[in-house]
């Protein structure tokens, strides 16, 4: 008989959360607004990786106000500089999660600019991976890949093995995406091994699931699957689910791979197909993403779900349906119109109307 795991409470261990929550209450105590802000980053960053996106931006917001109201005067401080820096990345990230994809590229140009100012190696390799994230985010292939180059160059010089992995596995991830495949999932894998040597477990889920894609890409289903299995298993473990919407997603992809029997194409290359019994098992994948996206408030996420499940709809010759739902989602969008996912979200909706 199995036995439910004591929480982290019940163990006496406070949680990321507590702990980050505990930092912005001591930094008020003592009215020290570098640390106050310092502790409002690190709870928004903890927060994001939960999955709490709107809490995680105020949090975010109100490290860079402090910043900006009570920090003028210490713009050469390092320390004030470096979390100034992180915080904008991280603020992209969750903005472009949030449905604004050019808000958040823009926050992030502006912490690559700020960065300069450091002449600090690691922090500069920080920036250039959490910016290059945000970019695989667009489905920037041919951006991704450049900017990896760089990235990996840096690392190698500097010996920065975390950042090294980064650049190794988005690298592969843009080669695989552009056709490269054998060479890509090679050169994701040899990341991922590096990654793993640093003893790190932040963003695994999200890391496996570029590999999972990468296998999907070029048709090969099972290990993809299996793959998917390890991200899932990496977010019951640490509570990071920012992507996992995603995970669900790509699992109703790879699932449709299996019953066409063929590789991953591009989002709007999908032929007719008669009904299949993974269908339905896809169709529940799909949902899945949905709802954990929506819950989030995650639009981006909620459109891509809902591009996968309409396409899915569509072969199953339920046009309309599959319209009622795709675009009041795309509707919802005030920018980002350039961007990969809401491109073929509209053309989908051109071929449904």
């Amino acid at each position: 008989m199995s036995c439910k795991p004591l929480s982290p409470k019940q163990r006496g261990i406070l949680t990321d959360r507590e702990l980050a929550e505990q930092l912005v209450t001591l930094a008020q105590n003592q009215r020290d607004p570098l640390r106050l802000m310092q502790a409002h980053f690190a709870l928004g960053e903890t927060l994001f990786r939960l999955g709490h996106l709107a809490a995680a931006s105020d949090h975010l917001l109100q490290s860079l106000t402090i910043a900006t109201h009570h920090l003028s005067h210490a713009w050469s401080n390092a320390e004030v500089i470096g979390t100034r820096v992180a915080c904008l990345l991280y603020t992209g990230w969750v903005l472009w999660h949030l449905g604004y994809a050019h808000q958040g590229w823009a926050s992030a140009q502006e912490a690559l600019t700020l960065m300069h100012e450091l002449s600090h190696p690691f922090t500069l390799a920080f920036a250039q991976a959490q910016a290059l994230i945000l970019q695989q985010f667009h489905r920037n292939y041919e951006v991704v890949y450049e900017r990896a180059e760089a990235l990996v160059a840096l690392a190698v010089e500097r010996a920065f093995p975390v950042w090294l992995a980064y650049g190794t596995i988005l690298q592969g991830w843009a080669l695989t995406m552009q056709g490269h495949i054998p060479e890509g999932i090679a050169q994701m894998r040899r990341g991922l091994d590096t990654w793993q040597h640093t003893g790190a477990e932040l963003e695994r889920s999200y890391w496996l699931a570029l590999l999972a894609e990468g296998y999907g890409k070029g048709g090969q289903v099972e290990a993809g699957l299996r793959t998917l299995e390890e991200c899932f298993a990496s977010v019951v473990k640490t509570g990071e689910c920012w992507w996992e919407a995603e995970l669900h997603r790509l699992k109703g992809e790879l699932l449709l791979l299996q019953a066409r029997g063929g590789a991953l194409q591009s989002a709007m290359s999908y032929q007719t197909a008669g009904a299949h019994p993974l269908h339905a098992k896809a169709e529940i994948s799909f949902h899945q993403a949905l709802t954990l996206a929506q819950r989030r408030e995650a639009k981006a996420l909620e459109l891509r779900a809902a591009s996968s499940l309409s396409r899915l709809w569509q072969r199953q010759g339920k046009g309309r349906q599959a319209r009622a739902l795709l675009a009041p989602i795309d509707g919802c969008f005030t920018e980002g119109f350039d961007t990969a996912d809401l491109r073929e979200a509209k053309a989908l909706l051109e071929e449904l109307a």
